[in-house]
């Protein structure tokens, strides 16, 4: 199986928000989660799953 070395894992349930208010949809941040991670690894710049679901 392969592995990309250094990928940066996010928890969709407990990942800082903008605004310091409780994450009204943790449930549910899967796809951002993962393009979080995905832009992480690819760009070297921290980017959390609220910042790109509320874009």
């Amino acid at each position: 199986m392969s592995e990309l070395r250094n990928f940066p894992f996010k928890s969709q349930l407990n990942s800082p928000t903008l605004d310091g208010h409780p994450d009204e949809n943790r449930g549910l941040n899967c796809v951002p989660s993962s393009i979080a991670a995905g832009l992480q690894y690819l760009t070297g710049k921290t980017f959390e799953p609220d910042e790109l679901k509320d874009a």
